[in-house]
């Protein structure tokens, strides 16, 4: 992870890898050992990337639920004293 520490996008992490293994990569004038510790942290990092990528997407999806209850009961209250508003669940 020592390669990939700063990088918080899949976008972010493939284009360090791209220049790490421009630099590591053997036939290109670097070592093995390097490379296959570039590697390694090239898949895990990506590995978190994508669940931290994931996490979000879900709770954009939780939270974007809620919007048009909130509209509802935000119209709700502006109404006037003698309507009566019952709510039950997520309808009104």
């Amino acid at each position: 992870m020592k390669f990939f520490f700063e990088c918080y996008t899949a976008e972010a992490v493939k284009n360090r890898y791209c220049d790490l293994a421009k630099k590591h990569h053997p036939d290109l004038g670097g070592d093995t050992a390097t490379m296959q510790a570039v590697n390694v942290g090239y898949a895990d990092a990506m590995r978190l990337v994508i669940a931290d990528e994931e996490n979000e997407y879900r709770r954009e999806q939780a939270t974007a639920g809620f919007e048009p209850l909130r509209e509802a009961i935000e119209s709700a209250v502006t109404l006037p004293e003698n309507v009566s508003v019952i709510i039950r669940g997520f309808w009104l």
